[in-house]
C-alpha cells in the first residue's frame, strides 16, 4: 500500500517539472579549475570592441545563446568581441562605502555638536584629520572595487548546458 502512495505522489508531480534547457555562460581560465558562471538574470559589466574602439557596457543579462550574451534586452554581444570581463569584489567595495559613510558621518556629528554647544572652532584638525583620511580610504578603495578579466590566453568565455545536472546541483 505504501509503494502505491509513493508512485501515486510521483505521478501527480511529474508533470510539474519544466524541462527547460539552461544555457550557463562561463568565463573560465583553460587548464584550471576557476571559474565563474553567468546565467539569465546575472548582473554583468564587459568591455568590449567594435572596430578599433573600445567601449564598456554592464547590466542584467537577458539571453544567452551560442556564442552570444544579451544585456538590457538592448545590446547582443558577440564572444569574440568582449575585452574584458569585471566583477566586484565584496569586500573593497564593503572598505569603500563603510570608510565613507564613517568618514562623513563623523565631520557631521563633530559640526553639529560643536555647533549645538556653540564651541569655536567649529571644525578642528583633528576632525579634518580622522574624517578627511576616511574619505581617501574610501576613495582609494573605490579602485580596487572590481577585477578585470581580460579574454585571450588566461581567460575565456563560452557556454554549456546545464540542463543534464539536477537542479540542485546547479548553483
Amino acid at each position: 500500500m505504501r509503494i502505491l502512495q509513493v508512485i501515486m505522489l510521483l505521478l501527480l508531480l511529474l508533470p510539474g517539472i519544466r524541462a527547460e534547457a539552461q544555457v550557463t555562460m562561463l568565463l573560465e581560465r583553460p587548464g584550471t579549475i576557476k571559474y565563474y558562471m553567468y546565467q539569465k538574470d546575472d548582473r554583468i559589466s564587459i568591455m568590449y570592441k567594435k572596430g578599433s574602439e573600445g567601449f564598456r557596457d554592464a547590466g542584467t543579462i537577458t539571453a544567452i545563446d551560442d556564442s552570444t550574451v544579451q544585456i538590457n534586452n538592448l545590446n547582443r554581444y558577440k564572444f569574440r568581441d568582449i575585452t574584458s570581463v569585471y566583477r566586484p569584489r565584496f569586500f573593497p567595495r564593503l572598505i569603500s562605502r563603510t570608510a565613507f559613510v564613517f568618514g562623513t558621518g563623523y565631520l557631521a556629528l563633530t559640526v553639529a555638536n560643536q555647533a549645538i554647544n556653540r564651541s569655536s572652532p567649529l571644525v578642528d584638525e583633528k576632525t579634518l584629520l580622522i574624517s578627511g583620511l576616511s574619505v581617501a580610504a574610501a576613495g582609494i578603495a573605490v579602485f580596487f572595487e572590481y577585477r578585470k578579466f581580460e579574454m585571450g590566453e588566461n581567460w575565456r568565455l563560452r557556454t554549456i548546458d546545464l540542463s543534464i545536472i539536477r537542479p540542485g546541483m546547479q548553483k
